[in-house]
């Protein structure tokens, strides 16, 4: 059979896709595909296919408008209706219609488009038959609505003395250039010539013979082939006979036809790659192809006429398969039944198989296909198992894991939803930055875009998570680009480093004060132990009883100065120690206020309601900004506190009425070089503060007092009432 180009017409591109894999392996179809009605028309119009199949619901034009556009149009290409929806009125309807077969979508998809093609070719086929029965039927039509056959008048030498209208089509000539031009011979091909010769002899030698009859092939004027059946007889009285021949060109062509249809269905049946078998009535397998081996066990040969189906069935299945075969039996025209079964071999091994049933039109016989899906269940256990020992590894991960698609959380495991504060159908479907602390929002969100794009960024990195009741936590992020649900995704393993950052802040801690102990201890206390040792030489060589008081006086000093660094070391070793808490903001400075006599000094409070996340030591904090003051103000009348909250969170102010700072000293006064002359009070008060994010400055103006701006960003600091 010539190569036959196909157009399937559908809006599904994942069809198309699997059609161009199943259709045409054969080598025998060319595929085209179209998912647009217009456009699939204009190329049937430029380029006319063999055959087209149509989704009957497309959304510019359904199967049954574009099919009537054609047969409105005269085209009469065969047209195969394919549709996922619709019964037996819309079967009924795109048939009415001019369609050739109609063929439902689902099961299969290799069944699917086998059946397909099938149908592709018989109507093909069929189609090209009757195109040339139809050509055949013009050429001859006047002799077959006139006489019925070809009728021509010979003479004794074979020479056609007339010929009716309808010879015309069967020789290829019209009469007027047969009639006495032509030899009879002209139209025998040269192996049947000495079969015809010899009738043609016994015909002159016995003139009162009844009328000969028999069967010839011919060859018309261009070549080709003809059958006719032939009866001639001589006129009585002449040496002229009249010859009739019936033309039975397109009967033999059926014949062939019919062989040939015969000889494909057989090879389908045995090529098809499907298990199938024929049952009679009482489910006797009579005849089945080589595919039923491997399902089986048994060679087609040991199973027909032997064998029922139902050996090959357990017993907990049979009942349910014997009701499908009743009901087939019972509605002779129902559709093919299609349903899933386990399979017991000729050795007792299970294996499962996709039934397709269809009864034989005409008889109590059906044909089963089975399609083989042992391995496929297979594979499916194995996937179930694979799929339960990875969610039973995701649940219970120690990290929290997520998946992001669009900005949008799609999946979260629960040690996720515990990090966040919530539960996971509280967090799938919201947005992964609302999880970001805003300052890191910017920085997380390029990470992001980086690698979904394909550049260079970073797998593991670093930032701050606000959780939804707004408290925060440090998380170590490791991310990478997957495929989810077709879609690139972001999979995050997410782990919550807070205590880890602490440890590394509270070992930076550490290393910071042993320095600076160490400092103290070998730079200080051996300066003013020097000095002791030098006053206690000169004392040792002074007579005079006031310059030895003098002398004693300056070891004193020394020895407390020594003291006041043994104190502080003590003191700020306690920094850090202690986990943070939430403190009340006017109870910590009224307690610490209350330590001092104020002797003329007003301390005024005003704020309320305010609680800090800070070090245990916030009292001690406070308590040395007041001494600051009390210590160097000089003019000093009065020393008030007041907060005011800006959009990088709270501000605390502690100013007086003193006599100032040198604008070169705001920032030397909160180092340990300056404190070595002015005292440790204020760079212990950075350091308190410092310990949970706390910042502390002085903008006052030179003799205008002191103003120490105390900044705590938001999440260190709440308001109660």
């Amino acid at each position: 059979m010539a190569m036959i180009s196909l157009l399937i017409v559908d809006d599904e591109d994942e069809l198309l896709s699997i059609a161009r894999h199943f259709i045409g392996r054969s080598g025998e179809i060319e595929l085209t595909t179209s998912t647009s009605p217009p456009g699939a028309l204009e190329m049937h119009r430029t380029h006319p296919f063999d055959a087209i199949v149509y989704d009957l619901k497309m959304p510019e034009m359904d199967g049954i408008e574009f099919l009537k556009k054609l047969r409105d149009g005269g085209d009469t290409t065969p047209f195969i209706v394919l549709t996922g929806k619709g019964g037996e009125q819309v079967a009924a309807e795109a048939l009415n219609s001019g369609a050739d077969f109609y063929l439902a979508k689902g099961g299969d998809p290799e069944a699917l488009f086998a059946e397909l093609e099938r149908m592709v070719r018989l109507s093909v086929r069929n189609h090209r038959t009757e195109q040339a029965l139809r050509e055949s039927e013009q050429r001859y039509r006047t002799i077959f609505e006139i006489t019925g056959s070809a009728t021509v008048i010979l003479d004794s030498e074979g020479i056609i003395l007339l010929a009716n209208a309808e010879a015309g089509p069967i020789f290829g000539y019209t009469p007027g250039e047969m009639e006495g031009k032509i030899h009879w011979s002209t139209f025998i091909p040269p192996d049947e010539m000495p079969r015809v010769s010899e009738f043609w002899r016994l015909l002159y030698e016995d003139p009162s013979s009844a009328s000969q009859r028999f069967e010839v092939r011919l060859i018309d004027r261009l070549g080709r082939n003809r059958y006719g059946i032939i009866s001639a007889k001589l006129i009585p009285g002449t040496r002229n006979c009249v010859i009739s021949i019936t033309d039975i060109t397109e009967q033999k062509r059926a014949d062939e036809k019919l062989r040939m249809s015969e000889n494909l269905y057989r090879t389908i049946f045995r090529t098809t790659g499907t298990a199938t078998a024929i049952l009679d009535g009482d489910g006797t397998i009579i005849l089945a192809n080589g595919e039923v081996e491997p399902l089986f066990g048994f060679p087609p040969q040991e199973l027909e006429g032997r064998i029922s189906w139902s050996a090959f069935i357990p017993p907990d299945e049979l009942p349910r398969l014997s009701e499908y075969f009743r009901l087939l039996h019972e509605d002779p025209v129902s559709s093919i039944q299609h349903y899933e079964a386990r399979l017991v071999d000729r050795w007792g091994a299970t294996k499962h198989g996709i039934f397709s049933v269809a009864l034989i039109p005409g008889s109590r016989n059906s044909v089963i296909s089975i399609m083989d899906i042992t391995e496929l269940k297979r594979t499916e256990d194995a996937l179930r198992e694979s799929e339960e020992k990875y969610r039973t590894l995701v649940e219970r991960a120690n990290d929290g894991i997520v998946v992001i698609q669009d900005g949008f959380i799609r999946f979260c495991n629960s040690r996720a939803a515990e990090m966040l504060g919530g539960v996971p159908d509280d967090i799938i479907g919201t947005q992964f930055t609302g999880y970001v602390q805003e300052n890191e929002q910017e920085r997380v969100l390029e990470i992001h875009r980086r690698r979904i794009e394909g550049r260079a960024a970073p797998q593991i990195y670093d930032t701050f998570l606000r959780r939804k009741d707004g408290s925060s936590l440090t998380a170590g992020i490791n991310a990478g680009i997957i495929n989810y649900r077709g879609s690139p995704a972001t999979l995050i393993f997410i782990r919550d480093i807070t205590e880890r950052k602490k440890g590394e802040e509270a070992l930076l801690t550490a290393h910071k004060k042993l320095n600076l102990l160490s400092s103290i201890t070998r730079h200080d206390i051996r300066n003013q132990l020097m000095v002791i040792l030098g006053y206690t030489e000169l004392l040792r060589q002074e007579a005079r009883p006031d310059q030895a008081r003098r002398i004693i006086t300056s070891v004193e000093d020394a020895a407390r100065t020594i003291q006041h660094q043994i104190e502080f070391t003590k003191e700020y070793q306690e920094v850090g120690i202690h986990a943070p808490v939430w403190q009340d903001l006017r109870e910590v400075i009224v307690r610490a206020g209350g330590r001092f006599r104020m002797e003329g000094v007003k301390l005024q409070i005003e704020l309320d309601g305010i609680e800090l996340f800070a070090d245990p030591l916030l009292e001690r904090a406070f308590y040395n900004l007041i001494d600051n003051a009390l210590r160097h103000g000089e003019t000093l009348t009065k020393i008030r506190f007041l907060t005011s909250e800006s959009p990088t969170g709270l501000i605390i102010t502690c100013e007086d009425d003193g006599a100032g700072i040198p604008p070169e000293d705001r920032e030397r006064i909160f180092s340990p070089d300056f404190s070595r002359t002015a005292g440790y009070g204020l760079f212990l008060v950075r350091e308190i503060l410092g310990i949970t994010g706390i910042s502390i400055h002085e903008q006052g103006a030179s003799g205008g007092g002191a103003n120490f701006r105390i900044s705590a960003p938001p999440g260190i600091y709440r308001f109660h009432r």
